[in-house]
């Protein structure tokens, strides 16, 4: 009778003043008492904590990484070279810098640190070092399909971004800008430029090579630069004119002049003669214009 009382006595004091030695407490069911440890949840909670008031403490200090203010947007030509700019302070070791590539919506990582992640050896990290603040990204040679966003960043909880616009222009060369020469003789003009195809127009008017005497060749090379050539086998009075080139919304002309046969030499020879002479070649003509109409 009297241990009964006892026992009675311990559980209605443990249900009132629950017993906790050195983190660990007593539990009481229904059946049993049983003894646990504290939750976790309460130890992670004061882990995140502690983090959480680090970071605090390196903001509040300096400590915390910052990017330093650099371009946002930077234009290259197709075939030259690109620097994109990313400056970051206050980058400890526990912070990594990550350059990476935007297609659409998927990331593409360039660098992860200074270890190369892309196989494209085009790309090239510009790093002072150790506590250098620049991590540039470096593109040599720029090609017209590396146009877009690309992005520094650094894994912080909530990661930075530093966005950069690569423009690549398009282009288009025609060579030779201006020609001279006799009926008869062949004509050929070189284009080319950064989109293709490539289109040719004489005096406003697309060029239909049926029945016309031109011939347009057109090829790709390299996957991205195309390249053209508008051949006449016998130029004719009448394919004098100013022809142009066009691709990609960009536009080269070229002039050409047909002499016919019984043009003098000194204006034959035009395209070879110096500018301060032109003055001599245009009264010579006109002198002989003349002696045709007499």
């Amino acid at each position: 009778m009297r241990g009964e009382t006892m026992l009675l006595l311990i559980v209605t004091v443990l249900s009132v003043f629950p017993l906790s030695v050195r983190g660990w407490r007593v539990v009481l069911t229904h059946s049993e008492v049983r003894v646990a440890s504290p939750p976790s949840p309460t130890r992670t909670h004061k882990s995140r904590t502690t983090v959480s008031g680090k970071r605090s403490e390196e903001r509040r200090h300096g400590k915390f990484p910052r990017f330093i203010p650099t371009e946002h947007n930077v234009s290259a030509s197709s075939g030259g070279e690109a620097l994109l700019p990313c400056a970051v302070d206050g980058l400890t070791g526990r912070y990594t810098v990550i350059w990476m590539k935007h297609k659409g919506e998927i990331p593409n990582p360039l660098f992860v640190g200074v270890d190369q992640v892309t196989s494209d050896e085009r790309f090239r990290l510009i790093h002072e070092g150790s506590v250098g603040t620049a991590w540039n990204l470096q593109l040599s040679p720029v090609k017209v399909s590396d146009e877009g966003f690309y992005e520094c960043q650094v894994n912080t909880e909530k990661p930075m971004r530093h966005k950069v616009f690569l423009h690549v222009p398009p282009y288009v060369y025609l060579d030779p800008t201006e020609v001279i020469m006799e009926q008869g003789s062949a004509l050929t003009l070189q284009c080319n430029g950064s989109h293709s195809p490539l289109e040719w127009y004489k005096d406003g008017a697309k060029i239909d090579t049926s029945g016309s005497g031109a011939v347009i060749t057109a090829f790709v090379q390299e996957g991205e630069r195309a390249y053209s050539q508008l051949i006449i086998d016998r130029l004719r009075i009448r394919d004098a004119g100013t022809y142009v080139c066009r691709g990609g919304g960009i536009a080269r002309s070229a002039t050409v002049h047909v002499l016919t046969e019984k043009a003098p030499e000194a204006v034959k020879s035009a395209a070879c003669t110096p500018l301060p002479t032109i003055t001599a070649i245009f009264l010579l003509s006109t002198r002989w214009l003349q002696g045709m109409k007499s």
